[in-house]
């Protein structure tokens, strides 16, 4: 729905928000044999602490703009699929750890012309240590075989834009045309490991 100005109101939107019905949580055990699989007999760990943190700011700079800024952690968990090996030449390392990194963005939103363009442009930056992957390598007696483990750290960076522009609007909703477009420019890449640069 769009409200006709930017200090319009309509009490009767329902965004359909909801309050937080999950909880984190899980079984975290000892992997005795360094197989990367809960097996019988190996004990469960308490006292486990997962600290999830963010920080969000705006500024509203006119009365149709704002600056808004944001930085929170970012992780991404290893899931079954990470830690079952692929054949029987592929092999998981005992000490793959979790991806985690920190995610930060900085921009500047708003209206002009009678609420007929609306943009939004920011930049990013992203970065995630111990990115998973597959290595090759060879054992003490020669056989290769692949191994999933941390390869490298990344960094994400870049522009992202929103721009809608409304040159016809009639003003007794006989009908309404608008154009938008959201290029973004991206550069993406490892840093230290195997496969830096890429």
């Amino acid at each position: 729905m769009r409200l006709p100005t930017n200090s319009s109101t309509n009490a009767t939107i329902d965004f359909g928000l909801i309050s937080p019905q999950g909880t984190i949580g899980d079984f975290v055990w000892s992997d005795v044999n360094g197989n990367g699989i809960q097996d019988a007999g190996e004990p469960g760990r308490g006292g486990g602490t997962v600290t999830l943190a963010g920080l969000g700011v705006s500024w509203i700079a006119s009365g149709t703009t704002m600056v808004y800024a944001n930085a929170s952690q970012a992780y991404r968990p290893l899931d079954y699929s990470f830690i079952t090996p692929v054949g029987s030449v592929s092999r998981i390392d005992p000490a793959l750890r979790d991806s985690r990194g920190l995610s930060t963005a900085l921009g500047w939103r708003g209206t002009a012309a009678d609420d007929r363009v609306r943009f939004d442009v920011g930049v990013f930056h992203l970065t995630y240590d111990d990115r998973v992957g597959l290595r090759t390598r060879s054992d003490s007696v020669g056989t290769v075989f692949t191994e999933r483990t941390n390869v490298a750290n990344s960094v994400h960076q870049g522009l992202e834009s929103y721009l809608e522009v409304t040159p016809v609007a009639s003003p007794n909703g006989g009908g309404t045309v608008t154009l938008f477009n959201s290029p973004a420019l991206t550069d993406a890449h490892h840093t230290p490991g195997d496969v830096r640069g890429q």
